[in-house]
């Protein structure tokens, strides 16, 4: 199952554009995220390791499709912590890390189209699948799990129109609906960096 809901949103990434290149944007991104509710409990420290690739069609009325798929990792290293297990207590450190990736189809829109700094807003809907792990000494406890997400996003692109790159600036929220984990929710925000290419 896990292998099919892959490929539909690999097509939702590749066949869209195949047929419109000249109107296509592609981008690259550095993604800085920030944890938030039940997640920053449990990993509190903002994560550098975020990389994410996309392709967006833009239509002449300003209206945007697209796709994007990404990563995000975050890693927390806590104090001496003393805790329950099978009717022992464990005192040691934890080393809590998590991965996240994501399938993304997004949609949205595109203002000012006649100025080379473009604010723009959309939304992505997919997958996000996750891998959740907790060491404690000598113990070593994990989870994964595929579940359906939500991102808005807001931000401003550069794109001077004589030229193939441009430049992107914007921020994310990352929500999963039904989180599988231990956590009651996962959501986390993110600043994006990116360059875009046209071909």
């Amino acid at each position: 199952m896990k292998k099919y809901i892959l490929t539909i949103l690999l097509a939702f990434v590749f066949v869209p554009f195949a047929f419109s290149q000249s109107f296509t944007k592609w981008e690259l991104e550095w993604n800085i995220s920030m944890p938030s509710g039940d997640f920053n409990d449990w990993i509190d420290e903002t994560s550098l390791r975020g990389i994410e690739f996309g392709g967006t069609y833009e239509f002449e009325t300003g209206v945007t499709a697209g796709a994007g798929l990404g990563y995000a990792a975050f890693f927390k290293e806590t104090e001496r912590k003393t805790i329950e297990f099978n009717t022992n207590a464990i005192t040691a450190k934890q080393f809590r890390d998590l991965f996240s990736y994501y399938f993304l189809a997004e949609g949205g829109y595109a203002f000012l189209p006649d100025s080379p700094v473009r604010p723009y807003a959309k939304v992505g809907i997919g997958a996000y699948y996750t891998q959740q792990a907790l060491q404690i000494g000598l113990l070593y406890f994990d989870d994964d799990s595929w579940d359906f997400g939500l991102r808005p996003e807001i931000g401003v692109q550069y794109f001077n129109e004589d030229a193939s790159i441009g430049a992107t600036v914007n921020g994310k929220y990352n929500y999963v609906v039904d989180y599988g984990n231990d956590l009651d929710n996962f959501s986390y925000i993110s600043v994006g960096i990116g360059l875009l290419m046209r071909f």
